[in-house]
């Protein structure tokens, strides 16, 4: 996975970062890719990196479950599909 969003991040001159964290409720682990924005107000995206990531992360097995901008990066937050949602 970490390969993969490298090579996507790369074409956009940027990188990403993903780190884990267990869910409040135990059930799960979500996945979260940050990746910097360049602006002065620290917020904003990379519109078609964004749709990148999320054809990619789709494609795994992940629905995106959220996302936002600030203090330089943006966020996204993906989950593993249950296998009753595939």
């Amino acid at each position: 996975m970490e390969d993969k969003l490298n090579g996507l991040a790369k074409r956009y001159d940027t990188k990403v970062k993903i780190t884990t964290k267990l869910q409040f409720d135990c059930k799960g682990v979500n996945t979260i890719i940050s990746y910097p924005v360049e602006s002065e107000s620290g917020m904003g995206i990379i519109v078609e990196l964004d749709k990148e990531i999320s054809v990619f992360m789709d494609g795994i097995g992940y629905e995106n479950i959220g996302g936002g901008s600030g203090f330089g990066y943006r966020d996204l937050e993906y989950q593993k599909r249950s296998k009753s949602k595939s």
